[in-house]
């Protein structure tokens, strides 16, 4: 039993936890859609992205290490690099936008 739920709602959340990486491994994404779409009903939206972060880390982890060889550093590098370009001007702007959804 997960600390302050009830045993129905620790089956819960751990049957959406499996739910979620199932499709991930099947699919290579979605587990943050089921995931937070699930784990919504029990717990605080501000909850739901640290679990999902933290089962999320080791999972892409050994995702990465089993298609390792698959990877194409001449299609993987101007991604990544454009990625880079992308997020450090919007995350700087970001905050400096009014925040209409806080509360």
């Amino acid at each position: 039993m997960i600390n302050g739920f009830s045993l129905a709602q620790s089956l819960y959340l751990l049957l959406s936890a499996g739910m979620a990486y199932f499709a991930k491994g099947i699919t290579g994404f979605g587990n943050t859609l089921i995931m937070a779409s699930l784990f919504s009903f029990l717990i605080p939206n501000r909850l739901t992205t640290p679990v999902d972060l933290f089962l999320s880390i080791p999972t892409n982890a050994w995702l990465f290490y089993r298609n390792r060889k698959s990877l194409s550093m001449k299609l993987a590098a101007p991604l990544c690099l454009t990625v880079l370009i992308g997020a450090i001007p919007g995350s700087l702007q970001s905050q400096s936008l009014p925040c209409f959804f806080s509360g």
